[in-house]
């Protein structure tokens, strides 16, 4: 019998600042246990990306985040994701969500400013990004 372990990858694209809240996606990977095999795959780079590293270590999980600085092949990088979260504090329609749209990756977005009405397409749930 074959043991196979699948490994969701949630996915994070754009610049590390306050109003973009990446650092909220450590809280949502410490929300699922080790057992359940979820990894994050982070790209770009700004102000906070050393705070969002920070906190990573400072939750003892970096073995479940990767950080791989600024990229040009965004296209290629959504195909690769399972899944892209968006967990900005305010945003207007994102290029990077409307990139994940074209590519079939489904987002979990917030609920501020204008991606609060992002169902169409491959875009999946809305989840709150307030504390």
């Amino acid at each position: 019998m074959m043991n196979f372990r699948w490994t969701a990858i949630l996915g994070y694209l754009g610049v590390f600042e306050k109003e973009k809240n990446a650092g909220f996606i450590v809280d949502i990977l410490c929300s699922f246990s080790e057992d359940e095999h979820i990894k994050c795959v982070m790209a770009g780079d700004g102000t906070e990306l050393d705070n969002v590293i920070n906190k990573v270590k400072e939750r003892g999980i970096e073995n479940r985040f990767r950080f791989i600085g600024y990229r040009k092949d965004g296209n290629d990088l959504l195909k690769f994701y399972d899944v892209l979260i968006a967990p900005s504090f305010s945003e207007g329609m994102s290029l990077t969500l409307l990139e994940a749209q074209l590519t079939g990756t489904p987002c979990i977005v917030s609920k501020h400013g204008n991606d609060q009405g992002c169902q169409c397409g491959s875009c999946g749930k809305q989840r709150d990004t307030a504390p």
